[in-house]
């Protein structure tokens, strides 16, 4: 019996440290989490590093600065304006060639800013992003419509072969 009772305290003993354990872990991982949060939620709706921070939207919410990216924040507004458009007003799409020169504006802004051309602005950086978020839904919905739309492909094709060309270029002249 005393056997019995012995095995029993340090089986308890044993389920109270595992216990112990599983809570210090817990706490751990919770310290864990919160310390990676403090660090990458500055990145939650900028994807700016401090010294960009010209290109953003400052709010302040609960006392705590936040930044939007403005070209970012205009691609939303411009998405659901064009959501809100073909839901309540028209189904129409835009023309081959509007969904082509719209994002126009943000590549130009985009390329003067990076090679220190001229610093833009943020109401030019919310506008151009605005004309490239509804050329973004209109090449979205014409391509899930027609799948084989080559036009919208070579569109797509064009801008992302523009931007990594520019981006090559930029990281190539920082090297110099």
């Amino acid at each position: 019996m005393k056997s019995l009772i012995e095995s029993t305290i340090r089986i308890k003993t044993a389920q109270e440290h595992k216990i112990s354990a599983t809570m210090t872990d817990i706490a751990s991982l919770k310290n864990e989490i919160v310390s990676g949060w403090n660090e990458t939620s500055k990145y939650l709706i900028s994807h700016h590093e401090c010294h960009e921070y010209y290109k953003c939207l400052e709010l302040n919410y609960r006392g705590k600065k936040q930044y939007i990216c403005s070209r970012c924040l205009g691609v939303y507004i411009g998405i659901l304006s064009g959501i809100l458009y073909y839901s309540y007003i028209s189904a129409t799409h835009l023309s081959y060639t509007m969904i082509a020169l719209l994002p126009m504006a943000a590549l130009i802004d985009w390329s003067v800013t990076a090679f220190r051309i001229s610093k833009s602005n943020n109401i030019f950086r919310v506008t151009s992003g605005f004309l490239l978020g509804i050329a973004y839904l209109n090449g979205a919905l014409l391509f899930l419509q027609n799948r084989t739309d080559y036009m919208i492909l070579a569109i797509g094709v064009f801008y992302a072969s523009a931007s990594l060309l520019l981006l090559y270029l930029k990281k190539r002249r920082m090297q110099i």
